[in-house]
């Protein structure tokens, strides 16, 4: 089975935008390079990029050096001047790279990093010249320098022409790129889709020390693919990861970004991963706790790919220091559980990631959601998750003979057990009463069944009608709902569900068993 191409989009473009797949060069920028040293422009972080500068009309300044590498004093004396204060310790790179893109690049550069408040007495860190690259300017006219940055030291950059005749009216634009990383024990995890047409799904992980050395683990299907080694000067790691198959098996390629949100890009036999963030765990400590930690509870809307008739459903723990435990239960009634932590996004909001090979490598859930911090009850919503589950291959298989993939939306909050005399989450208020409707889908059911009911302020359902013996029975303490109802002829079936918050509106959705799919049951007022 494939995703839809509306799931695949959806799954890529949430990658793209919420997991930052513009992160290979940081998320944002910062102004144009000034003309004097004086008035350099201040860089605010430390993986980010410049707006365009043009140099055409600069000049430099009286005792200014020369900023190409070595000892000749050719240039072209129109200088670009910035200023950045390394926020940490670690290795920094700067460099030209992304002026490719733009009209009028300036062709041939130098670069280099001072230490200094004068710029006639200027301490050299790095520079550089002659930097190739396999596409555009495979001439070495770019720059790119790295240098180990010391915590809370000024440091101030220059890029110029390489000589007069290299800036001209179409030759003069710059854009400079900073990128630093933090020599600081930290962990990084994603998922994301693969394969030429999106449908296959991965996740990785990875741990590094204050030194920069690293290890992690690349998963694809069932496959685990552990990898070692340590972060370059510039920032990159990379590694080829051999296979084992048939001769000719093409060994994986693999390249991490270990600056600012992170990147990972490889390739698996041909396929490329979707160019991914690779966020990083956040930090937490007993003085400063996570302030999402909490108990969550959440369910599964779909989106796109095939329909399997049901929703499936999420409980998410946070704990103070940012561990995360999830368990919950697919569409298809296979339960998911695994181990996290908060990974860092921003403004009080942090990602959870999952990835799940289930049913013995037949089915697979990636879980990409979003806890956001919003007062006495947090939110879990920007989320999505793909399950995947393959046509079974025993003969006469009923349930799910098809199998199916589909993506969904992850939506829902905190989950608080209810004070005595209160229903939970508010739930059915001011007068408990509601519908429970279970929806026929794919011919499962003669047609969509409904059971009026009402909720006590004991947290007890009470059925209007006893014909199909219906059921529901909410535990107070963890939000999950079980149940039963025997749908004619006489079929007695298992109702699974959550009690949740969708943007703060309390919600049961959920699912009944059956014998071809399982069928979505929801209760509402």
């Amino acid at each position: 089975m494939k995703l839809s191409s509306l799931g695949v989009v959806r799954f890529s473009l949430f990658f793209f935008s919420v997991l930052g797949g513009a992160s290979a060069y940081g998320q944002t920028t910062f102004p144009a390079g000034s003309n004097t040293f004086a008035t350099a422009t201040v860089i605010p972080e430390d993986t980010v990029y410049s707006l365009v500068t043009n140099i055409n009309a600069f000049t430099e300044e009286p005792d200014e050096p020369v900023h190409r590498p070595g000892t000749s004093l050719v240039h072209a004396a129109k200088t670009a001047w910035w200023r950045w204060t390394a926020p940490e310790t670690g290795y920094c790179t700067v460099d030209t790279l992304r002026s490719i893109g733009e009209t009028n690049p300036l062709k041939k550069s130098m670069l280099a990093v001072y230490t200094g408040t004068s710029v006639n007495a200027l301490t050299p860190v790095a520079a550089g010249t002659g930097y190739s690259t396999s596409g555009s300017f495979p001439d070495g006219g770019l720059s790119k320098v790295s240098f180990y940055a010391v915590k809370g030291t000024d440091y101030r950059i220059a890029v110029d022409g390489l000589t007069v005749a290299d800036v001209t009216a179409t030759s003069c634009n710059v854009i400079l790129q900073i990128r630093l990383l933090k020599l600081r024990k930290t962990g990084r995890q994603t998922v994301f889709t693969y394969g030429h047409d999106g449908g296959k799904l991965g996740s990785a992980s990875l741990e590094m020390t204050a030194t920069g050395k690293l290890s992690g683990k690349l998963f694809l299907g069932t496959k685990t693919y552990p990898y070692a080694g340590s972060f370059g000067q510039d920032g990159y790691f990379r590694t080829s990861i051999p296979q084992k198959g048939a001769p000719g098996t093409l060994p994986i390629s693999l390249e991490i970004d270990g600056t600012g949100t992170g990147l990972i890009n490889a390739t698996v036999n041909s396929e490329d991963i979707a160019v991914t963030g690779f966020p990083r765990r956040a930090e937490f400590t007993s003085l400063t706790p996570a302030s999402t930690a909490g108990q969550f509870t959440s369910y599964m809307l779909r989106l796109g790919g095939d329909d399997p008739g049901a929703e499936g459903f999420l409980t998410m723990k946070v704990a103070p220091l940012g561990a995360v435990t999830v368990t919950g239960i697919a569409p298809d009634g296979t339960p998911i559980s695994f181990g996290s932590y908060l990974t860092e996004y921003s403004g009080g909001r942090y990602y959870i990631l999952g990835y799940r090979s289930l049913l013995k490598g037949k089915a697979t859930c990636v879980i990409a959601a979003v806890v956001h911090e919003t007062g006495a009850l947090d939110r879990l919503h920007d989320g999505i998750c793909i399950y995947r589950r393959a046509a079974p291959t025993t003969p006469g298989t009923t349930f799910y003979p098809a199998g199916f993939t589909t993506s969904f939306y992850i939506e829902g909050g905190t989950y608080t057990k209810p004070t005595a005399g209160q229903r939970a989450l508010g739930f059915l208020n001011p007068t408990g009463t509601g519908l429970m409707t279970i929806t026929n889908s794919g011919g499962e059911l003669a047609g969509d069944v409904m059971e009026a009911l009402t909720l006590d302020i004991k947290n007890k359902f009470v059925f209007g009608s006893l014909v199909n013996k219906p059921s529901l029975k909410l535990n107070p303490a963890t939000g999950l709902v079980t149940g039963a109802i025997t749908i004619p002829p006489a079929k007695k079936r298992a109702i699974k569900g959550v009690l949740t918050l969708e943007n703060f509106v309390p919600k049961l959705r959920g699912y009944v068993t059956g014998s071809t799919r399982n069928v979505a049951m929801k209760v509402e007022p």
